[in-house]
C-alpha cells in the first residue's frame, strides 16, 4: 500500500478532490453527502492517504472523517516518517511551495500543486534543491494530462509538423494561465526563446517565439468564460482539442504522481517544469513593460 499524505488545500477544491481519487477505500454516497465533488471514477488502486494537514483544522478533519484511517496532523511536520509520498495541494494563496523543503530534505517524493511558483527564481530554487537532493519532485496543472490530447493524438501526428499553436483558458495569467500553457507545453514541448504579451490587463495574448522556428499563442483571459482549448496548425491541416473531462485529467495526473512516488523517477523534465512557469512569469512582466522578455535572459 502507497502511503501519502496530504498537506493544505484541503480547503478548497483541490484538496478534497485528490482526496477522492487516492484513497482506496472512498465511500461516494458519503462523500457527496459531504458536499465534496464525486468525480464519478474508481480511485487509483493500491492508495491510502495517511495524514492529512490544513491550517484549516475544521475542513482537515471533515475530510479525514471520509478517509478510514488517517488522521490529521498538528504540523506538516508531523507527517514526516508515516508516508512514502506528499501531495501539496493548491490553498489559494499561492503560497503553498513553501511548504515543500522539509519533505524534499527527508528524501520523500513531493508533488507541489499548480503553480509551483509566481516567480521562476523561486521555481528554480526548489526544482535546484530536490535535484541536488536526488528527491523525486514534481509539479502540473492536471491539463497537461487531459484525455482528450491523448485520444487526438492521432490526428495530431497526421497534421504534423506542428508550426502554430493557440492555446486559450480563463482567468489570471499565471493562477490559471498555467492549464492552457501545459496543455500547449504538453504538445510543443520545450524550446521557447521569448514572450511578448500583446494583450492588456484582464486580457493576455501572449507570442511565444521557439528556436525552431515555431509559434505559440497563449491567450489567457478573466473576461471569458470557463473554456480550455488548444488548436494546432500542421503543415497538414489542424486540429482542435477542447478539454472538459476534469475527473480523467485530476485522475491521470495522480497516477502520474504515484508513479513518481513508487519509482522515484518524476514524469515531467524539471527543465520543462521550469520553462512553463517562465513562460508565464515573463508573460506577466512582458505585459509590465511592453516588450518581448526572453527566457534565457531573465533575471
Amino acid at each position: 500500500m502507497t502511503r501519502i499524505g496530504m498537506v493544505t488545500g484541503i480547503a478548497l477544491f483541490h484538496g478534497p478532490a485528490f482526496g477522492a481519487l487516492l484513497h482506496h477505500r472512498r465511500d461516494r454516497d458519503a462523500w457527496a453527502a459531504a458536499g465534496f465533488w464525486e468525480p464519478g471514477v474508481d480511485p487509483i488502486e493500491g492508495v491510502e492517504i495517511t495524514g492529512v494537514y490544513d491550517q484549516n483544522r475544521e475542513a482537515a478533519e471533515k475530510l479525514v472523517a471520509l478517509l478510514p484511517g488517517a488522521w490529521v496532523a498538528d504540523r506538516p511536520d508531523d507527517l514526516l516518517g508515516h508516508v512514502d509520498g506528499i501531495l501539496i495541494a493548491d490553498d489559494g494563496t499561492q503560497q503553498h511551495q513553501k511548504y515543500a523543503e522539509p519533505f524534499l530534505r527527508a528524501g520523500i517524493p513531493t508533488f507541489i500543486d499548480k503553480p509551483l511558483s509566481r516567480d521562476w527564481r523561486e521555481a528554480a530554487s526548489i526544482l535546484a534543491l530536490a535535484e541536488e537532493l536526488g528527491t523525486p519532485c514534481m509539479s502540473s496543472s492536471a491539463l497537461r494530462y487531459a484525455r482528450e490530447v491523448d485520444e487526438a493524438w492521432e490526428q495530431i501526428e497526421a497534421v504534423s509538423p506542428i508550426k502554430l499553436a493557440l492555446a486559450v483558458g480563463p482567468n489570471e495569467l499565471i493562477y490559471y494561465g498555467i492549464h492552457p500553457a501545459e496543455l500547449m507545453h504538453r504538445v510543443l514541448g520545450p524550446g521557447v526563446l521569448s514572450v511578448h504579451n500583446v494583450g492588456r490587463e484582464r486580457l493576455n495574448v501572449v507570442r511565444l517565439a521557439y528556436a525552431d522556428g515555431r509559434m505559440g499563442v497563449l491567450c489567457v483571459s478573466e473576461e471569458i468564460g470557463y473554456v480550455f482549448e488548444l488548436r494546432l496548425y500542421g503543415e497538414k491541416g489542424a486540429v482542435t482539442v477542447a478539454v472538459n473531462d476534469a475527473a480523467a485529467f485530476y485522475r491521470n495526473l495522480l497516477a502520474a504522481v504515484i508513479g513518481m512516488v513508487r519509482t522515484g523517477i518524476p514524469p515531467i523534465p524539471y527543465s520543462s517544469t521550469l520553462e512553463v512557469i517562465k513562460i508565464l512569469d515573463g508573460a506577466k512582466r512582458s505585459l509590465a513593460t511592453g516588450l518581448p522578455v526572453e527566457l534565457p535572459l531573465m533575471d
